[in-house]
Formats: structure tokens, sequence, C-alpha cells
């Protein structure tokens, strides 16, 4: 059951990427844009290959535990062969050419727990790595969606322009007839021409911007900027009622700040034990197999027996080093103490995050409900200005007033229907979530 889910996880993911990538792209969603986008951004990526160091470090950790072995092998050849004098008489000693190898291994014993320590510390930098890549995940999607709707947003003011251009057009036709028929003066016609001409430089600076909105969606995508793309629109915002006093509980828990942070104050209360396994003495168990002689494999040796073993026990304990590991144990202790308070001052700052894109959130949401209003409005002024324009009791003023606050209006509406996914999905960010 376990395997058709997940093959069947896996096709629809695949689907998705060869819908997203394929050459006859036409539009693309939402999700499916940051689902794509965190598998494929070089952020993320980047923090993938930190954990993947981070679990050989405590591969690397956990083989101190084990014992070394060894194998060496030397040569040493004397100007001449050895000697002692007793009497005034010389006795060889040992051979000119001197041939040693010898197999062994250390195995550690007792290091001041300094190997447990190191392989918690290993431990616990995976956890880092880990909620590295949740804070890359949530950043490269918090980029993708302002990106995405960015792209939305422009796209409406160009159709917002188009609109615009395409009843100014119609109105400099009405000045037109009215001025060969004399009933408005030629500075009545020159007005609406000058307002059409920034009308259409208005539409092409619109289309400028949905051009670089739409490069900067296939930037944070690592596609080709010039990539010709689509995205789909909302049909209207998803409101969410949120509680602050959750809210803050959330980021308590899932903010990766506050939780990076965290791991490090562990790290640092593990430096500060491994400091203080240096006070320990260190005992090792060795053994050694060897062999000297004066030909190549060192089984010949006319002095003393040409083979040996040795096995015994070692301890080392430094217990004065003028200060030198109190010093070491007490900057770990400091460097801890500084994370804490940083700590204390990132959680203020989270909840500050917190608090600003639940204040923006609802300033958005009121905010769509006054620009509709506003628009409803503004359409019917410019419908009753021209409508009076045309039939002569009005000039071209209030038409090109009234068409102002039309395009204002338009574009203040679905600013702030976009303005309310933005601030939905900063909001999000700012709690730990996606």
């Amino acid at each position: 059951m376990c395997f058709k889910k997940f093959f069947l996880s896996f096709l629809i993911f695949s689907i998705s990427l060869i819908y997203i990538c394929g050459e006859d792209l036409k539009v693309l969603d939402l999700k499916s844009v940051v689902n794509f986008a965190i598998s494929n951004n070089s952020l993320i990526k980047e923090t993938i290959e930190k954990e993947k160091s981070a679990k050989y470090e405590k591969k690397s950790a956990q083989a101190d535990f084990y014992p070394k072995l060894y194998f060496s092998y030397s040569y040493t050849r004397l100007a001449e062969s050895p000697e002692a004098y007793f009497l005034n008489q010389a006795f060889p000693f040992g051979p000119k050419n001197d041939f040693d190898w010898n197999i062994g291994f250390n195995q550690p014993i007792f290091l001041g727990y300094a190997l447990r320590i190191k392989k918690k510390m290993a431990e616990v930098g995976i956890d880092i790595s880990k909620i590295e890549r949740d804070m890359a995940t949530l950043d490269v999607a918090l980029m993708v969606k302002v990106a995405y709707f960015k792209v939305l947003m422009t796209k409406r003011e160009v159709e917002i322009e188009r609109e615009s251009v395409r009843r100014l057009k119609s109105h400099v036709k009405d000045a037109k007839n009215f001025y060969k028929e004399g009933l408005i003066p030629k500075n009545d016609l020159l007005k609406s021409q000058v307002a059409l001409s920034y009308a259409l430089e208005n539409l092409e600076k619109a289309k400028r911007d949905l051009t670089l909105s739409k490069s900067n969606l296939n930037r944070i995508l690592m596609w080709d900027i010039d990539k010709k793309i689509e995205v789909k629109d909302i049909k209207d915002v998803k409101k969410i009622t949120f509680n602050l006093d959750n809210l803050y509980r959330e980021a308590d828990g899932k903010s990766p700040e506050l939780r990076l942070l965290k791991k490090y104050i562990d790290m640092g209360d593990l430096k500060i034990r491994l400091a203080k396994s240096s006070y320990y003495p260190k005992i090792f168990l060795f053994g050694k197999y060897e062999q000297v002689g004066d030909n190549f494999g060192a089984t010949n040796n006319d002095y003393q027996n040409y083979n040996n073993f040795y096995f015994g026990v070692s301890l080392k304990w430094d217990f004065f080093e003028w200060g030198k590991k109190k010093a070491e144990v007490a900057k770990s202790k400091y460097e801890r103490n500084s994370l804490v308070e940083k700590l204390k001052g990132i959680r203020d700052m989270v909840l500050l995050d917190v608090k600003k894109g639940f204040e923006d959130l609802k300033v958005s949401e009121r905010n769509i409900i006054t620009a509709k209003g506003a628009l409803k409005q503004a359409e019917e002024n410019f419908r009753i200005a021209n409508l009076r324009y045309r039939e002569g009791l009005t000039n071209s003023t209030e038409v090109l007033d009234a068409e102002e606050y039309l395009v204002k209006a338009k574009a203040n509406y679905f600013s702030s229907l976009y303005g309310y996914e933005i601030a939905k999905a900063k909001l999000l960010r700012a709690v730990g979530k996606m």
C-alpha cells in the first residue's frame, strides 16, 4: 500500500515537472512553481550538501570509538656497524643494515568523555543543517510567491493600461468629431490627445514591468530569464482568520531562526563539556607485533630475537598547563552565553515580524473591501462623465479626471488582492510555515 502511494506521488510530481519544463508550457500555477523551485534552487541544494557533510561528520566521530590499526616499515643503513667498547675492546651489537616493520593497534579506553561528546556534537550538526535547509526552503517559497504575484500584478497593469488606451482613443475620436462640428475648442481636443499619449507611454512601461517580473520569476526558478511563461491567476483571495497569540506560540516552536539558535546553544553546551574533558586523564590500550633484522623481510637478527609482541595500557594526564584548560572552558562558556543573549534579541525580532505580518494582513483585507467599493464608484463616475461629455454637458477635463480615477481604482483593487496574498505569505514565513 505504501509503495503504491509512493509511486503515485512520484508519478504526479514527475508529470508536474514535465508540465513546468515543457516547451509548450502555457500557464503555471503557484503550487507547481513553488514545488519546482524547492526542488531546484541552488540555495536549497547548498543546504542539502551541508547536511550530507554533517552526516559524514557523525560517521567520522563514530569511527573514533574503534581501534586504530597501523602498519609501518623502515630501512636504515649505517656508515659503520654499531659497536660497544669494553676494556678497550670493540664488540658489535647491531647490523649495519637495519630493517624494521611492525603492525599494531591503538584503542581508546577513556578520553574524558570527549569521544561521546564529539559524536553528540556531530548529531547536533546534522540537526543544524536540517534547520538551515528548512529555512532556505521557506525563504525560496516566499521569494517565489512574491515574484509570482508580482507577475500577476504587472499583468493586470498591462490590461488596465490597455483598457485605458482603448477608452481614451474612443474619447479622442469623439473629441475630434465635436471639434469639427465646432462644439468644443481646440484646447479641449489637445487635452484628450495628450492624455492618450500619456496612456500609451504608461502601457509601454507596464509591458516592460511585466517582462522584468517574468524574468525575475525565471531567475528564482533558475530558468533562462528570457523563457516565455504565463502564470495562472487567482479567482479570489483565500482569507484565513489568525489568532495573534496562537501565531506567537507557533513562531516560538516553528521559526527556523529560533530553532537554529537553540541548536547552536546546545552546541555551545557540548563545547563546554568538551573543554572540561581535558581535565581527565587519557587511557589507551595498545598492541604491536614487530620484526627487526638485517634482511628485507627482517627475519634474520644475530643480535636479538627478530620478532616480538607488545601489549599494554598507557595513561596520559596533562594536569597542569598554566591555566590553559580553564581559559578554554571559560571561553566556551562566554560564547554560549552570548548565544543565549542573541536568542532573546532574535526572538523579539521574530515576534515583531509576526506582529507586523498580522497587522499587514488585516490592513490588506480591509483594503480589498475599500478598493472594491472605490472601483465600482470609479466605473460609474466614468460612465456618467463620458455620457455627459457625449451629450455636450461637460468638457474633456471631467472625462480625463474620471479616467484617471478609474485607472487608479482598478490598480488599487488588484494591488490589494495580490497584496493580501503576499502579506499572508510573509506572515506564514515569519511563523515558520509555508
